[in-house]
């Protein structure tokens, strides 16, 4: 009864530890989830230029963005198991506005419209002025994700047609 006893309560510490570990990046750069290593090791680089890098210094972790449910870690472990899967992972649709502008994230449009409210271009004989703001713009409300990569480069997606300066760090069009 003893023995029994003590397996039990091993089980529920080992769980226990498991699921503390899990909720930390280094889970997911480990065990199956070795094909995360290299965004792990972007979240951990320091490199000013990665979103991921931001966001740890703000102590966030890799379940604060990606919240996968049981349905999505099992199909996540088949096509591991089954090699099912290219570098980098398909896109995960987390760069969406609804996603990034939720609760307790960024979720004051109009103070990220008024930050970027003078961006310098290439004056044109329809922006005479030469200021644009990729925030506020022509093409309407794009998702979050069409610039800002969190894993790799962000890309100013304006430069695609127009001359403005590219922030440092981040890349043109691609």
């Amino acid at each position: 009864m003893v023995a029994a006893a003590a397996v039990v309560v091993a089980v529920v510490a080992l769980g226990a530890g498991m699921w503390v570990w899990h909720e930390q990046p280094s889970f997911c750069g480990t065990a199956c989830h070795n094909v995360m290593g290299s965004y792990v090791e972007g979240y951990k680089s320091g490199d000013a230029n990665l979103m991921v890098v931001d966001h740890a210094q703000q102590n966030y972790d890799c379940l604060d963005c990606h919240e996968p449910t049981i349905e999505e870690q099992v199909s996540e472990l088949v096509t591991y198991v089954k090699g099912d899967y290219s570098i980098p992972l398909e896109d995960s649709g987390l760069g969406t506005r609804e996603f990034c502008m939720r609760s307790g994230c960024h979720d004051d449009w109009e103070k990220i419209v008024e930050a970027t409210s003078d961006w310098q271009g290439t004056k044109t004989v329809y922006n005479p002025e030469g200021v644009y703001n990729p925030h506020d713009n022509h093409r309407g409300d794009g998702n979050c994700g069409d610039c800002h990569k969190a894993h790799g480069r962000s890309t100013l997606y304006c430069v695609e047609c127009h001359n403005m300066e590219v922030p440092e760090g981040w890349v043109g069009f691609e």
